[in-house]
């Protein structure tokens, strides 16, 4: 892909209450940009911040914020929002032709962000593209795949 000075992908990551895993997603939205930016995709995060608490604010400023020195970004503040709400502020904040969600807690791969614009420049139709797998914890570990509805396999 050519390289561009505009920001084709905004990444937005609602924040509000997630002290030990901010720092993971924010570091692996960052790797996913560098390995994007390598191949010519220019990137924004956009961090939206509705009623903070304290641990996550200094996790915020001590180890977010020196990190995303050499990235496009922004901190959004926003008071008493719901997470539709949220992301809907970072959308307004945004710059890029596409909109990544990324939730405080997701971990992304080194490759999603430029296999997603891969996918969806090469697609003639209007397109989503969402993780082929996810794992989730909540007191467990499952790993859950993504099935796509053009597929023999889906059956809504």
């Amino acid at each position: 892909m050519k390289k561009t000075n505009k920001v084709f992908v905004s990444i937005i990551i609602p924040v509000k209450n997630e002290d030990r895993l901010l720092h993971h997603t924010v570091k692996s939205v960052c790797r996913s940009i560098d390995h994007a930016s390598n191949n010519g995709v220019s990137c924004e995060i956009i961090l939206v911040c509705d009623k903070v608490d304290n641990k996550t604010n200094t996790i915020s400023f001590k180890y977010i914020k020196p990190q995303l020195h050499k990235y496009n970004h922004s901190f959004v503040k926003v008071n008493g929002r719901s997470l539709g709400s949220m992301r809907n502020q970072g959308i307004k904040k945004s710059q890029g032709v596409y909109i990544v969600m990324v939730e405080a807690g997701d971990l992304m791969s080194e490759n999603w962000i430029y296999n997603a614009m891969k996918t969806i420049r090469g697609s003639k139709a209007n397109t989503v593209v969402y993780p082929e797998y996810s794992l989730t914890f909540n007191g467990q570990y499952r790993l859950q795949k993504t099935i796509d509805s053009t597929s023999k396999a889906f059956a809504p």
